[in-house]
């Protein structure tokens, strides 16, 4: 019950801002579809971004490029690894920084 509602919150938060994902199936993450907020579609970009947020809110997002991804600004979002209220500031930190770098 606790994943399934960490799940809905990523979910959630995600939608507030339009920001596309693979919903998960069966899994314990998230895809979420950065790829608006790349200044450059290309590792380099990618890899700023993944940066840029770490630097900016702590949070630790891993690049799809790991796992074959060709497509640049997918993120995998793990919400199973931390409590439900660690991922509420989480997300909430992820959000703003996401409105404030449209």
């Amino acid at each position: 019950l606790l994943i399934n509602n960490s799940y809905k919150l990523v979910v959630k938060a995600l939608k507030k801002i339009n920001v596309p994902y693979i919903p998960s199936r069966g899994s314990l993450f998230v895809w979420a579809d950065l790829s608006g907020f790349l200044l450059e579609d290309s590792d380099q970009g990618q890899e700023q971004l993944w940066v840029d947020i770490y630097k900016n809110t702590g949070i630790l997002l891993t690049p799809g490029e790991g796992f074959q991804h060709q497509k640049k600004g997918l993120f995998r979002i793990v919400f199973s690894a931390v409590p439900f209220t660690h991922l509420e500031v989480a997300m909430d930190r992820l959000v703003n920084y996401l409105i404030d770098h449209r």
